[in-house]
């Protein structure tokens, strides 16, 4: 072999070890969040024509359905609530409830675990999903309120419900500062808020956050109510 011919052998050698194929492209994993907390999949989740699958039992039980699989019919049967939904492997029908929906691509068994459609089984139970093409993430907003949300909003309407008992002793301690306008005003006044509170007296009970809000924005007027009250009659508030 001459001098050229192994000079040209030994740059093409180099070139192909260094030379990565556009086919070895790595593509990070995709990442799945469900209301904030990260999914683990005992199967990594895959792309097939645009649609992400995962392992069912998983993602279902995360959204909070039961599920029930026919290993006979190869069907995967899922409930929460009311709601139902049917999937089978291979077919590119979904049924929820009694209507028919289609899927791009079917569920399917890959290295024994069956996967489904990311998406259409989560937004069949009324949850917002998002793809962040940059990240690779996946994020699944089920809307449902959590234990802690209610925890919060009903410390927080205890917070408020106690700065207006308190606001209330205090201008009633000084009560001889006000002239008789100004303590039928206080009693109109008092009145108002105890009919409210009279009608909201189970909100411990309430699992309604909204609700839970509602009730300590009206406490917030009262508050800013009384210490305009105050202030206009003379009553330093601590």
């Amino acid at each position: 072999m001459s001098i050229l011919k192994k000079v040209i052998t030994f740059f093409t050698v180099i070139t192909l070890l260094f030379t990565v194929p556009a086919y070895a492209k790595y593509d990070p994993p995709i990442k799945v969040r469900l209301n904030g907390k990260f999914l683990q999949f005992e199967q990594k989740p895959i792309i097939e024509n645009g649609t992400t699958l995962v392992p069912f039992r998983t993602i279902l039980e995360a959204l909070g359905a039961s599920v029930e699989w026919n290993e006979k019919t190869k069907t995967i049967i899922c409930r929460k609530k009311t709601k139902s939904v049917i999937m089978q492997i291979g077919s590119k029908k979904m049924t929820v409830d009694k209507t028919i929906k289609n899927l791009d691509v079917p569920p399917k068994i890959i290295n024994n675990r069956t996967l489904i459609p990311l998406r259409a089984i989560s937004q069949a139970f009324d949850a917002k999903v998002e793809w962040n093409a940059d990240k690779r993430l996946i994020d699944i907003d089920t809307n449902e309120t959590t234990l802690t949300d209610i925890t919060y909003s009903k410390a927080k309407n205890t917070s408020t419900s106690n700065e207006l008992d308190s606001i209330i002793n205090q201008i009633t301690q000084k009560r001889y500062l006000l002239d008789e306008s100004a303590s039928e005003e206080f009693v109109t006044i008092l009145n108002q808020i105890n009919a409210y509170k009279r009608t909201v007296k189970n909100y411990g009970n309430i699992t309604d956050t909204d609700k839970l809000a509602e009730i300590q924005n009206q406490y917030k007027i009262y508050i800013k109510n009384l210490k305009n009250f105050a202030l206009k009659n003379g009553i330093t508030l601590n």
